[in-house]
């Protein structure tokens, strides 16, 4: 207790020194701005250490707005507030941060502080976490740097199928896709165009899926991958109403391994009772060829030979 009072003690002498710093007088005609600026922090660390956290956070906040390049400052704050369980304001002075930082020119600083904000704030206010992820991505674009750009908005876009905001998560995806495709990551194109084809069958939408189903598993890096065979085979259960063959589809590996967001859609996602049938689906071009037809089709070519030798022994 007698160590407690001792740091507040010191923590308020350190606060009556920085802003007797800023005083002028007759003979002191500038505020000592670094003098201040050290002195508040100095007292920040001892208001921290007996645990009086909102006098720190105040300490902290004076040092910040005395030198707007101090956004280490701000940072500080922002994790006392995670402390005492104040996320929406640690938010906030992270989104402060990354501002200052972009106006002093350290855009990679202030992507990476918006990350660390939406990171925080994920579980408790996850659409200020999207808020963040997303001005995180656009710094990334604007960067230059499509992995990052692309690693935000996905995580923004799985945020939001939790909250099933499906129209928005089908946006937040498809701008994943197409950072992805600045750097040819055919893979997690075809994981990314996985989510959205579900999304739409979400919203009851068989047309949408199928349309981005042909304009982005028909290209040649993803036509044979097993990603574009699952979704062919997915949309046609959807189609004509096969509850077996699309749960088959659900409950497979493939699925069932993709993040969390994405299985939750694959073990929430209804096949209809009735199919709309509005496809001529044919033979798939990702199944295997079935065994009689294809015996068929070759004692057919059998039976046209003979044919054509037995013709051209009539000839001679």
């Amino acid at each position: 207790m007698a160590m407690n009072e001792k740091k507040l003690n010191e923590g308020h002498a350190h606060m009556r020194t920085a802003e007797n710093s800023q005083k002028t007088s007759l003979f002191k005609w500038k505020p000592d701005l670094d003098v201040a600026i050290e002195e508040y922090s100095k007292a920040a660390v001892c208001f921290r250490t007996c645990k009086a956290y909102d006098l720190a956070k105040n300490a902290y906040l004076k040092a910040a707005e005395l030198q707007a390049q101090t956004n280490a400052s701000y940072e500080q704050v922002a994790l006392l507030c995670k402390e005492t369980k104040q996320l929406e304001q640690a938010a906030e002075l992270l989104e402060k941060a990354s501002a200052m930082f972009m106006d002093h020119g350290t855009p990679d600083s202030a992507r990476l502080v918006l990350e660390k904000g939406a990171k925080m704030v994920e579980q408790e206010f996850p659409l200020k976490a999207v808020h963040m992820y997303k001005k995180a991505s656009a710094i990334a674009d604007n960067e230059d740097r499509p992995n990052n750009a692309a690693e935000n908005i996905g995580k923004a876009a799985r945020i939001l199928i939790h909250q099933r905001k499906l129209e928005q998560s089908i946006e937040y995806l498809k701008k994943e896709i197409h950072h992805h495709k600045k750097t040819q990551n055919w893979p997690m194109i075809g994981k990314a165009a996985v989510g959205v084809i579900m999304l739409y069958l979400h919203n009851e939408d068989f047309a949408g899926g199928f349309n981005f189903y042909e304009d982005y598993f028909k290209c040649p890096e993803l036509s044979d991958g097993d990603d574009a065979m699952y979704m062919y085979r997915l949309l046609k259960a959807y189609d004509t109403a096969d509850e077996a063959a699309g749960r088959a589809i659900l409950d497979s590996p493939l699925v069932r391994h993709m993040d969390n967001a994405f299985a939750k859609l694959a073990r929430d996602l209804a096949i209809p009772e009735t199919g709309t049938s509005s496809q001529d689906w044919g033979p798939s071009p990702h199944d295997p060829i079935d065994e009689i037809a294809e015996a068929t089709a070759r004692l057919a070519a059998d039976d046209y030979c003979e044919e054509e030798e037995d013709e051209e022994l009539d000839l001679l």
